[in-house]
């Protein structure tokens, strides 16, 4: 399936998912796009699509209150070859009410019906009809149920009355005509005309409140907007440029929802007596859990063995009258396992005390905890009575953001840790749905092994985490010593920062796979996945509005997110991008995409929107209706193709060619021996040839996809850029597919050393916020080098970044230039090095592995 059919689809998706959330505009938008792209495209739309479109706009006309429209593009549909159109729209069209009357020469039609509304035009002249001499009919709120029958809109009043209780209303016209009317005592009020004038009215309450009008047309956005205090557009109004061929800079955005306004939520209910489902087969998640202990322990057992040998023969053995402790060239194993051992029986306690120095957790109750939610107490309460164990114990963290998680040895020690944010941002039944999987967390028994593994993660994290603290301390004073510390501590921080990531990788497998079982048991145990999704979603909102208030990603956040219900990374984007259309179309690239689990490969959390698919999967069981609705994966999932993938992993993927590669020359060898040719034989058993291929293989792989990753950004391409919500709209797109883009926003993240890596760069522009990537020429650790420019100097800072857009489980944007405005004016630039620093690896370990085949060094 070609990507204009694909992002077609999603227009028509996307349109019906608001159409049954209620949402008539945003219906309308997506589906007079699909349906005006599809009229201009060289392969017709399928019939079977077009007539779902435009039955759905029907019903969206109905639901605006264009009953004109809607009466139009029935007659349309009566004409249809399909039978059962034809029937569907006869039978619509009859229940059609007929339009209203037009008897004022304004077209003014206000709210209420009653005779005195001492409404008296002073000067107000003729307001031209439209080119059909139609007056447009005011909208008819939009019915809860998804019934298309409306009520029929009420009769004009008489031009002069009343206006008792100071009622708003508006004043709509073609022409933008200037009105001046007047009430009983002289009050102002403002009417807004069709094409933005306003005409003044006076009330006797003089309160100036505007009647609902019919929904400007959407326009183009800039590329480029404002960084502050500029409108947020829908996605449904996010145009083109290429297929209206209209210029994104011409028009400036049309007026977006406001930004403070709380999304609409369906409030899908729950099940009362609900059948349990069928037991899961927890055969993955234990094995998953045996592969990560293993892992651990032999990455531990390792980095301990090399440490103590390096030990012994680079300082003890050259100090004076040193020499080595034999004990430390000793297999380390068993002593190991014993700290490993205890490191597990301590760990409730040990999780008890972090928390609470470092990051603020106080205690709190199941008894506190019922006060925001009886239902989460009874719940905690009930499954530690049928396991026979105490109640849990409770912690409560300091933070906006909404958090819960769970840890410990055994369920008798087990501990429930929410945040203030979790309390106040959910609701009762959501705070129980989000505790409901901490609880199934504890039940399968993985929660222990994620409790070890955090804190072994804690150690190289808390380490970056006080060395940029302290070092930070010493960057104001000028001394030669304050200057080494300083540089010091920098270079510490980011060797136990890359320590923190890389004992990460082998706990990444369970932290993923355990959520799609305790989500499903949270589902069980409440009868509510509705509630769990949206617990989820506004989980996601409060992480981005907490990154927005603390201008960057807490400790908090980052150091402990494997325990959280919802990776941050994830939420970042995904919670920014509120009230920008629905959750359906942003969460669509999680749902259809068929690289998704591959892509999330380095993520703690798997995609969002598959869990939630889940839990609409689990809600259908029950016969509930659900908080969203996805469309069917058949009709939506784009096809696998190994292609991409291939491309997008090719430095992995360079390692097992690599070795094929070495294994083959073995060979040659081998069968060189066997026939007597002695010149060759040689390469039979050459380890170092075998080790060489590796690196080789790696560089190959690197090699293979700069071009196609790093494209050349050209203005005529960024032209072309688009919104944020646009970009993460589309389902078929992967990292490989590099969109040069050009974003304005301001700059977030932490500062000092903690930020010497770039590891946490927020762009927050007008739509949303993504994440940042930069490059130094020596890839991150090039910005170790001391007095030298680094990203993080222009965070707080208003700037316009260009780069190459990606969309992997996490979107991102790879910077080519970050450039903001100097102190006295004139423009800096800062220019990331991406494609140089892709070259520079891929070019040393080219040399790496031929030099390891050249030495022979490794027998």
């Amino acid at each position: 399936m070609t990507r204009d059919k694909l992002m077609d689809n999603g227009h028509l998706e996307a349109g019906l998912a608001a159409l049954k959330q209620g949402d008539y505009q945003a219906a309308i938008d997506h589906l007079e796009t699909y349906t005006r792209v599809g009229a201009i495209r060289e392969s017709p739309l399928p019939k079977p699509q077009l007539w779902r479109a435009q039955m759905g706009l029907v019903a969206a006309y109905q639901g605006n209150g264009n009953l004109e429209k809607a009466a139009s593009l029935c007659q349309t549909l009566t004409q249809s070859e399909n039978e059962k159109v034809r029937a569907w729209a006869v039978r619509t069209q009859e229940k059609l009410p007929p339009p209203p009357p037009a008897t004022d020469p304004t077209g003014f039609i206000p709210l209420d019906t009653a005779d005195p509304t001492g409404f008296i035009p002073l000067d107000a002249p003729p307001l031209a009809r439209d080119s059909g001499g139609r007056r447009g009919n005011p909208p008819v709120v939009a019915p809860i149920s998804p019934s298309p029958r409306l009520p029929l809109p009420p009769p004009p009043p008489p031009p002069v009355g009343t206006m008792k209780d100071g009622a708003k209303a508006q004043l709509q016209t073609k022409d933008g005509a200037k009105a001046q009317l007047q009430t009983k005592d002289g009050a102002k009020a403002q009417l807004q005309t069709k094409d933005g004038a306003k005409a003044q009215l006076q009330t006797k309450g003089g309160a100036e409140a505007p009647l609902r009008t019919p929904p400007r047309p959407p326009v183009p956005p800039s590329p480029r907007p404002p960084v502050s205090g500029s409108p947020r557009p829908q996605v449904g109004e996010l145009a083109l440029s290429e297929v209206e061929g209209r210029s994104r800079t011409a028009v400036p955005p049309s007026p977006p929802p406001p930004v403070s306004g709380s999304p609409q939520w369906r409030q899908a209910g729950r099940a009362k007596n609900w059948p349990a489902m069928k037991t899961p087969n927890l055969q993955w998640l234990r094995l998953s859990q045996g592969v990560t202990v293993l892992t651990l322990f032999w990455m531990m057992r390792g980095f301990i063995q090399f440490v103590l040998f390096q030990l012994n023969e680079s300082f003890l053995s050259k100090i004076p009258f040193g020499r080595p402790f034999q004990p430390f060239y000793q297999d380390q194993t068993w002593p190991i396992f014993g700290v490993f051992f205890l490191a597990f029986a301590a760990s409730p306690w040990l999780m008890d005390v972090l928390l609470t120095k470092c990051y603020g957790m106080t205690a709190s109750s199941v008894k506190e905890l019922g006060e925001k939610s009886p239902e989460a107490a009874r719940l905690l309460r009930r499954f530690c009575f049928e396991r026979h164990i105490p109640e849990f114990k409770v912690g409560l963290l300091p933070t906006n953001a909404p958090v819960a998680m769970s840890y410990g040895c055994l369920p008798r020690f087990a501990r429930i840790v929410v945040s203030s944010g979790l309390l106040e941002k959910l609701e009762a039944d959501e705070i129980a749905a989000i505790c409901a999987g901490e609880v199934a967390h504890i039940a399968n028994w993985e929660f222990s092994i994620m409790t070890l593994a955090v804190l072994l993660c804690q150690l190289p994290y808390l380490i970056y985490w006080q060395a940029a603290e302290e070092g930070d301390k010493w960057q104001s004073q000028s001394s030669i010593n304050s200057k080494v510390m300083f540089l010091g501590a920098g270079v510490m921080a980011a060797a136990a920062y890359g320590g923190f990531w890389l004992l990460r990788w082998p706990v990444l497998w369970l932290s993923r796979l355990r959520l799609y079982y305790s989500d499903r048991a949270a589902a069980a145990l409440t009868g509510n996945p509705n509630g769990l999704a949206r617990g989820l979603l506004k989980t996601a909102v409060g992480i981005a509005a907490e990154v927005r208030q603390t201008g960057g990603t807490s400790w908090l956040l980052e150091g402990l997110e494997m325990l959280m219900p919802l990776g941050y990374r994830q939420g970042i984007t995904l919670g920014s991008l509120q009230g920008y259309g629905s959750w359906e179309t942003m969460l669509a690239w999680d749902v259809t995409n068929p690289y998704r689990r591959w892509l999330a490969i380095n993520n703690s959390h798997p995609p969002t929107g598959e869990r939630l698919r889940l839990l609409g999967v689990y809600a259908k069981f029950w016969k509930l209706e659900t908080e969203l609705d996805f469309a069917p994966l058949d009709a939506a999932k784009p096809q696998f193709q190994w292609d991409p993938l291939l491309l997008q992993g090719a430095p992995f993927f360079g390692l097992p060619i690599g070795l094929a590669i070495g294994y083959g020359i073995w060979l040659v060898g081998a069968i060189s021996g066997a026939v007597g040719v002695w010149e060759l034989e040689w390469l039979w058993g050459d380890r170092s040839l075998l080790a060489g291929c590796l690196p080789l293989g790696i560089s190959l792989g690197t090699f293979s996809r700069i071009n196609q990753f790093f494209p050349d950004i050209t203005p005529e391409r960024l032209a072309s850029a688009t919104l944020l919500p646009e970009l993460i709209v589309s389902p078929q797109l992967l990292p490989t597919d590099s969109q040069p883009q050009s974003l304005q926003g301001k700059l977030l993240g932490r500062r000092g050393i903690s930020n010497w890596l770039a590891q946490d760069l927020i762009l927050d522009t007008p739509t949303g916020l993504i994440k940042l990537h930069c490059c130094s020429h020596l890839g991150p650790l090039g910005y170790l080098w001391p007095f030298r420019v680094r990203p993080l100097d222009f965070i707080g800072q208003s700037v316009t970044v260009t780069g190459w857009f990606r969309r992997g489980a996490t979107p991102w944007l790879d910077v080519e230039t970050l450039q903001t405005r100097g102190e006295t004016g004139p423009k800096v630039i800062f220019k990331s090095h991406h494609p140089i620093t892709a070259t520079t690896i891929a070019a040393v370990t080219a040399i790496w592995g031929a030099y390891l085949i050249y030495s022979g060094s490794i027998r």
